[in-house]
């Protein structure tokens, strides 16, 4: 799109989705005029592929509303506020997730990828108001992603595609997902597609973060791991280039503390400023060279934690009797341990280990 032409169509952009949106309701209408307010107010939104995108998902709401789809429909209406649940539209090729307390976090997790600097590595995502409650709705994508699994952790892993990740990539998408603090990164929520690229599909638990470790009732809860610790990358030492790269980009987060006041006050949502400033403070503290790994980035996030994280890899994988990764490692000590039948022994070790480490 030519610059002439991109500036036509943000200003004729307000008066179609008023006019689209009059016929669904005050908070689609409403949302579209946030919308209107962030692409003037913020340039990364008039990126072309963000553009892009939001006219797709517009056009895909005016489907929905003449779509036959009366009993999700009617599943929206009668559901309450604390009812969660997904169902895939095959012949829109649409994923429709309807959240606790209308939550609607996987469109900031999207939008802020691009004040970030990351908008390649995440599903997007867009809110719809259909019977009084607010529903997301993403495109499908053609992606490989791992399989949860507690009881037999190999199934977790994404096996060669993991190979196609260049280490750039890995850094850029795990420092976005540290900063946004996302915390639900389990396996199945981390795809990557047939170019390489790593995409964060589930992006429902975000800003609403943990930065410390703590006990809890002799497991460990924390709000920085992803089970695609477990790949390779997460050791792999950076080279000068690559080095450089991730310099300039965290170089590039100088003002997002501003970037992000003037979006939270577009689309009225509610974060942690501290959290967030902490976050941001030990990504730029971090000292990114060559022959670093991400798994010193982490270290330097919990460094009481990180001298004992070899020693817990070597406990998980005794429990699971077969080699397990850095992230299951961290998701059995958060989650699954207390649904994991553990020998006395196993339990002394785990109880010694906190002492040291977290405690």
């Amino acid at each position: 799109m030519s610059l002439k032409m991109k500036d036509l169509a943000i200003q004729c952009l307000p008066i179609l989705l008023i006019f689209q949106c009059a016929l669904w309701g005050d908070w689609n209408a409403d949302f579209d005029q946030q919308t209107n307010e962030l692409i003037q107010e913020l340039p990364q939104f008039q990126d072309p592929s963000y553009f892009s995108m939001r006219n797709r998902f517009i056009q895909t709401r005016e489907k929905l509303f003449t779509h036959s789809l009366l009993s999700i429909k009617d599943k929206i209406s009668a559901s309450t506020e604390e009812d969660k649940f997904l169902k895939i539209i095959e012949d829109l090729d649409l994923i429709l997730k309807k959240r606790k307390a209308n939550n609607i976090n996987d469109l900031f997790a999207w939008e802020l990828a691009f004040l970030l600097g990351s908008a390649d590595y995440v599903v997007p995502a867009f809110p719809v108001e259909m019977g009084g409650k607010k529903i997301i709705v993403q495109h499908l994508e053609p992606f490989i992603y791992g399989v949860e699994s507690h009881k037999n952790p190999k199934r977790g892993h994404l096996k060669k595609v993991t190979k196609t990740v260049s280490l750039e990539a890995y850094w850029k998408a795990h420092l976005h997902a540290y900063i946004l603090g996302q915390t639900n990164l389990l396996a199945r929520n981390v795809g990557v597609n047939k170019t390489g690229l790593i995409r964060f599909f589930d992006n429902e638990d975000c800003l609403i973060y943990n930065n410390t470790v703590v006990n809890i009732e002799n497991s460990v809860k924390m709000g920085y791991i992803c089970q695609s610790f477990d790949w390779p990358q997460f050791c792999a030492p950076l080279d000068k280039q690559t080095a450089k790269k991730i310099v300039a980009f965290i170089q590039n987060l100088s003002d997002f503390e501003h970037k992000m006041r003037i979006y939270a006050n577009c689309r009225q949502i509610k974060f942690s400023e501290r959290g967030l400033r902490l976050r941001l403070e030990k990504t730029r503290d971090f000292s990114v060279k060559a022959g670093v790994s991400f798994r010193d980035f982490f270290g330097s996030l919990h460094p009481r934690l990180d001298p004992g994280l070899e020693q817990l890899r070597h406990i998980v994988q005794g429990i699971f009797k077969t080699e397990v990764g850095y992230g299951t490692t961290l998701f059995f000590m958060q989650r699954w341990i207390r649904s994991h039948p553990l020998s006395s022994e196993e339990i002394e070790q785990i109880q010694a280990w906190i002492a040291t480490y977290v405690e």
